[in-house]
């Protein structure tokens, strides 16, 4: 089977459309149409049908597709990563972030990137620990910033900083970032909170076992824009890093106060495990952290906060 085939037939799947993949693969719509059918005959098997809005997978078309996308990146990034010594860094990275953190960080990165390394074509993806997690093991995704490690032995951790929680609400609510809230306190407010697979939620899940407490759980919001704006309403509070509510902390449409024996979030970079890692994700690794420690000392995200600089054990970078 012609590795090409299986790379065509991705496109059109993901663009849903002959014509739209064919502008993008710079192949003519009817070669194309013949290499699909081509890969349908040697799987024995019809992978597309054809609907007035274009071309929609079938039941075995799904099941290729989340088969082979991962694969097929990994191979990409392995050609990649060999072209690098030849000439600079170029190629497609995905990179998976919670909300909370693409909040902060997605734009402030792509734009270095596209000063430092201008060939890497990047794809940011956001979404839940689970389903970052998902796309790492599944190779959809090369790297995810994530808000705790994940205890997975196929995939590495780089801890790249602790930050910690803070209690977010209203104009008016008696917040104040020098009022500390204690923890009896924080358990009598109405809290807004996303739902358990939310790695947010399960540090603040964590955070009350820890001292044989419960909270008083109002709503539960996976949106994280739904959520914040349901607190700047008056409707709860909510759990927060600060660096997730900066931007309305400042333009005075939510308020925070720190709480007394606070619940912490740490920041990872992780990856699956390989033995050694490409030239292009160390070089985007290192990006990412020269990003985070630019905004901290230019206040862009402050409060409590230490950042790790130490590799993971095993982690063998290529040199650049």
């Amino acid at each position: 089977m012609e590795i090409r085939r299986l790379h065509y037939f991705v496109s059109t799947a993901e663009l849903g459309s002959l014509c739209r993949a064919s502008d993008v693969l710079r192949i003519a719509q009817p070669a194309l149409t013949r290499q699909v059918r081509l890969l349908e005959e040697e799987l024995g098997v019809t992978l597309f049908t054809r609907t007035r809005r274009g071309m929609r997978l079938t039941e075995e078309g799904e099941q290729l597709l989340a088969d082979v996308v991962g694969p097929l990146r990994q191979l990409e990034g392995a050609l990649q990563s060999i072209r690098s010594f030849s000439s600079g860094l170029g190629g497609n990275v995905a990179i998976g972030m919670t909300p909370t953190v693409a909040y902060f960080l997605a734009q402030p990165l792509l734009e270095q990137m596209t000063g430092e390394v201008p060939n890497v074509a990047a794809r940011i993806v956001e979404g839940t620990t689970l389903h970052l997690s998902e796309g790492l093991l599944s190779g959809e995704l090369d790297m995810a910033l994530l808000h705790e490690p994940l205890h997975d032995p196929r995939l590495l951790n780089r801890e790249l900083l602790t930050e910690e929680m803070v209690i977010v609400g209203w104009p008016g609510c008696g917040l104040g970032p020098d009022r500390l809230i204690g923890i009896d306190e924080l358990t009598a407010l109405p809290l807004i909170l996303p739902n358990p697979k939310n790695g947010l939620r399960g540090i603040s899940e964590r955070y009350a076992a820890k001292y044989d407490v419960q909270f008083q759980i109002k709503y539960v919001i996976d949106s994280f824009q739904v959520l914040k704006e349901m607190v700047s309403k008056g409707h709860g509070y909510t759990i927060m890093p600060l660096s997730s509510v900066l931007k309305e902390v400042e333009d005075g449409r939510l308020t925070y106060a720190p709480v007394r024996k606070p619940a912490q979030r740490t920041l990872v970079l992780a990856t699956k495990t390989h033995g050694r890692v490409p030239r292009i994700m160390a070089r985007i690794g290192q990006i990412v952290e020269e990003v985070l420690m630019g905004l901290h000392e230019s206040k862009r995200i402050f409060g409590s906060m230490k950042f790790h600089r130490a590799q993971p054990t095993g982690m063998m970078v290529s040199n650049p």
